[in-house]
């Protein structure tokens, strides 16, 4: 309990000491990074079937609210 209770203080302030020993960082375009995505994505669907092209995006939904719920689980760590 006490080693959590310390971890918990002590994240924050790491993470902080991190950030700045980085430096500052380049600002990311995010609509360029949606952008390729969905880009990419259309050029892969483009040759598949309809029943292909559904199994794909099943299996790309599904890595996709993987990566969201632990996004937000290391958000909320």
């Amino acid at each position: 309990m006490v080693a959590e209770t310390l971890v918990s203080h002590l994240l924050p302030i790491a993470r902080a000491a991190l950030a700045e020993a980085r430096g500052p960082q380049p600002l990311i375009d995010i609509a360029a990074v949606e952008a390729r995505i969905a880009g990419l994505l259309d050029a892969e669907l483009r040759g598949l079937s309809p029943a292909q092209a559904e199994r794909v995006l099943t299996v790309v939904h599904d890595q996709l609210a993987t990566r969201i719920c632990g996004a937000h689980l290391r958000i909320a760590a």
